[in-house]
């Protein structure tokens, strides 16, 4: 039998500091704490819900207290955009967000207004019309995100 796929349950990251990401996710992002769990050695494991009508789609973070710090340009994107988007194989170069068109510049102004600095690019396909509009922005723990919405 093939495998057959709903949609993705949740995107597991590293957090250095639990009250800095929860402040984010929960007061800046709208995103609220379903569940956090305490793991062994200290370490703990955190729940976002994305839709707060649908437990499916959850970012979720690990916060180690003796975990390896951020490796800007390696495991993720650095903040300085001349450096460009490369990162390694097997990083996580961006996490998106699908974002309704109608809503989209209210949210890039919401952002605005919340103090998170944040870079808009319309993407163009080879015939030169606009596809999805995207604003990115980083978390408190240097991961780009990324609200998109699709146009066509």
């Amino acid at each position: 039998m093939p495998f057959t796929y709903n949609c993705v349950s949740h995107i597991a990251l590293v957090c250095k500091d639990v009250d800095e990401t929860i402040e984010f996710y929960v007061n800046k992002l709208n995103m609220p704490l379903l569940r956090s769990v305490r793991l062994p050695a200290g370490a703990r494991h955190l729940f976002f819900q994305l839709n707060p009508y649908d437990r499916t789609g959850q970012v979720a973070f690990f916060w180690f207290p003796d975990g390896p710090p951020a490796a800007p340009g390696i495991a993720s994107q650095h903040y300085d955009k001349s450096k460009g988007a490369e990162t390694a194989v097997g990083s996580m170069n961006h996490l998106a967000f699908d974002v309704s068109p109608d809503a989209f510049d209210e949210f890039v102004s919401e952002l605005a207004r919340k103090g998170i600095r944040a870079n808009t690019i319309d993407h163009t396909d080879e015939t030169g019309r606009v596809w999805i509009r995207s604003v990115y922005f980083f978390d408190p723990n240097g991961i780009k995100l990324e609200f998109a919405a699709l146009v066509e």
